[in-house]
Formats: structure tokens, sequence, C-alpha cells
């Protein structure tokens, strides 16, 4: 059976894609991005899966270590599988080496269909779309003040309300992506902080 290594931090995401895989290949399941280097070191899997953030990290320094170091990995196939909704995460990690992405939370069959393809063709590589990025940035408040970061640009930006937040970071991305058409959407964690 063909063999897919899956790093997530979420014990539960682990389990969902073992279960969605489990006909068309075995699948390794790892939290960290040290246990999923050293099994990439031992073994030969026929696709890599990884999840975007991994704890206060990103799997994008594993993704070049496959593609620059590993002995077994260099062409093996790698999906990012990310619940940042971003074009621009994916065209960032197609420059180091990605050849796909999956969005979450996926339908079992857009999971199944990608990595079945993956498999069945490992020299695949989705183009990504350089002059579009579509930026889903994670928004939260502390009292009177609100913050928007970005997973694109690796940065968080500050305003007074909701509305500057997204428009400082519409004008960042304008600065930083030049040619490029930005669309933010915002995902706003509400958090309840207690006090003692």
């Amino acid at each position: 059976m063909k063999q897919v290594l899956y790093l997530d931090d979420s014990h539960a995401s682990i389990i969902l894609v073992k279960r969605c895989l489990k006909d068309v290949a075995e699948v390794t399941g790892v939290n960290t991005l040290a246990d999923a280097r050293d099994l990439i070191e031992k073994n030969k899997y026929d696709v890599l899966l990884f999840d975007y953030q991994i704890g206060t990290h990103t799997s994008f320094e594993l993704v070049e270590f496959v593609r620059k170091e590993s002995a077994n990995h260099q062409t093996t196939p790698i999906i990012l599988v990310t619940a940042f909704r971003s074009e621009g995460v994916f065209y960032k990690g197609s420059k180091i080496g990605l050849n796909d992405y999956i969005f979450k939370p996926y339908e079992r069959e857009a999971m199944l269909a990608v990595v079945t393809d993956y498999l069945n063709n490992p020299m695949k590589k989705r183009v990504a779309k350089p002059n579009h990025i579509t930026a889903q940035c994670v928004a939260w408040n502390i009292g009177e003040k609100f913050y928007q970061y970005s997973p694109d640009l690796f940065e968080t930006v500050e305003g007074s309300n909701w509305e500057s937040c997204g428009l400082k970071m519409k004008e960042r991305f304008s600065q930083v992506k030049k040619n490029a058409v930005a669309e933010i959407s915002i995902v706003n964690h509400t958090i309840p902080f207690f006090e003692e």
C-alpha cells in the first residue's frame, strides 16, 4: 500500500485524514516538525501532507529541508493542508517546493481526489497564480486596540477599529506585492479573557 506522512499539530485532524485516505494509503501522523523530519530521513513516503501552521512555526522550513537536504524525498509530492484560505501562502510555498494545497475544512472527496492524483502522478504540480493573492487575515482586539495578522506577509497591523486594520493590511499588500490584487477576508476569533 502507498505511504503518506501527515504533519499536523491537531490529533483530531490526523485521525480524520487517516480515515479519509484509508482505502488508498497508509497514513503516518506526526505532531511536530522534528518528528516529521526524523521520519522523512528514515522512511520513504509517496506523498507528504503538511499542515501550514505548526505551533508558532510554519511547515515551510520542513518543505525547504525536504527539497534541499532529504535523500529520499526531493521529488516527493508535498501538499499543504491549511485553514488559511490564501493563494498567497501557496504561491510562497510553491517557490520552495510545494506541489499543491488543500483548504481546511475539506470534503472527504476533495482530499481523496487530490492525494490519489499525486499518488498516481507524482510529478504533477499546481500552477501558482502570482498576480492574484487572496489573503485570509486573523483579526483580534484587546480593549480598544484592533489587530490583523497576515500569514502571507508574516506581519501584524494595528488600528483603531476593524475597518482601519483592513485598510492598513490592503495598503501593506499593495506595497509588498506589486501588481497583485488583494482580496482580504477577516476571520475574527473571539477569545474570552477572564480576570481573577
